[in-house]
């Protein structure tokens, strides 16, 4: 059986409004174990996740699709020149173990790494996955930056496994990174940080996204993948109303302190969309 996989890593930008384009590291893969790939990418996870602890990466993706001759791996990459990305991928391959390097060498040996496609973009404010901002050549037209910007989400988002209408407990929440880009997007349009307030509504499976690190591990034998963005947005004001009423078991205690307990969503809607917030919406299709 044959198996190609794609790999890419996200490298965090020194200087958020420097321009930086998409890089991967691609190849073709060969073996008849499926084993040896599971293998591979846990060695994988566990090194890029250490990176991102140490904040030398701040966005790791690792999607895996199986079909019926093969399997890929998709993890793409953001970096400002290839001196940049060549440092990230040589900061991988020092730190992940010798043994799996070279077993992922002798399996696939046809692996080419550089730029994947040039896409101006750039971080003005949170660097979060998929939060980027593309630098348009012109504008006709910006939004006022003295206009206060409140929103209140409709937050039922979570990380689904595919095809399985279940919660992929090793990804980070989408709506949490959507929340990122949306800030960033006004930030980039000239709005100032302090005229934009954000309330997520909370309910539903996006509700086990807040849970502690201990929690989580006790639960999915994995730390929180959301933790490091729920800081990083609760850092720039966001506030995260959680909903009593869809958190079952979960106890105050197991629940992340960023977040807060209200006894419904449906009333923290209502109250914000009251007081003038405008309404979004984050939820799975």
């Amino acid at each position: 059986m044959k198996f190609v996989v794609l790999l890419a890593l996200l490298f965090i930008p020194s200087v958020l409004v420097a321009q930086y384009n998409m890089y991967q590291i691609s190849t073709t893969c060969i073996s008849e174990n499926t084993e040896d790939f599971q293998s591979i990418k846990n060695h994988i996870d566990s090194v890029m996740f250490r990176m991102m602890e140490n904040d030398q990466l701040y966005m790791y993706t690792f999607n895996e699709r199986v079909r019926d001759d093969s399997i890929s791996f998709d993890i793409m990459v953001s970096a400002e020149s290839d001196e940049q990305f060549a440092g990230v991928v040589g900061e991988w391959e020092k730190q992940i173990e010798k043994q799996q390097l070279d077993k992922f060498t002798a399996m696939c040996p046809s692996r080419k790494d550089g730029l994947a496609f040039k896409w101006d973009h750039y971080y003005p404010m949170l660097k979060v996955k998929w939060a980027a901002v593309r630098r348009p050549a012109h504008i006709d037209y910006t939004p006022d930056p003295d206009t206060k910007y409140n929103i209140v989400i409709d937050f039922l988002a979570y990380s689904e496994l595919e095809e399985q209408e279940k919660m992929d407990s090793s990804a980070v929440n989408w709506g949490l990174t959507q929340i990122a880009r949306l800030i960033n997007l006004h930030v980039a349009a000239g709005i100032p940080a302090e005229n934009i307030h954000v309330v997520a509504a909370v309910h539903g499976y996006a509700g086990r996204s807040f849970l502690t690190d201990e929690a989580y591990n006790k639960r999915y034998k994995i730390s929180n993948p959301n933790t490091r963005v729920i800081n990083q947005l609760a850092d720039v004001g966001v506030d995260f109303l959680v909903c009593a009423q869809s958190l079952g078991n979960i106890t105050r205690e197991e629940l992340s302190p960023q977040a807060k307990i209200s006894l419904t969503a449906q009333t923290v809607i209502t109250e914000f969309q009251l007081k003038g917030y405008a309404l979004k919406s984050f939820i799975n299709d």
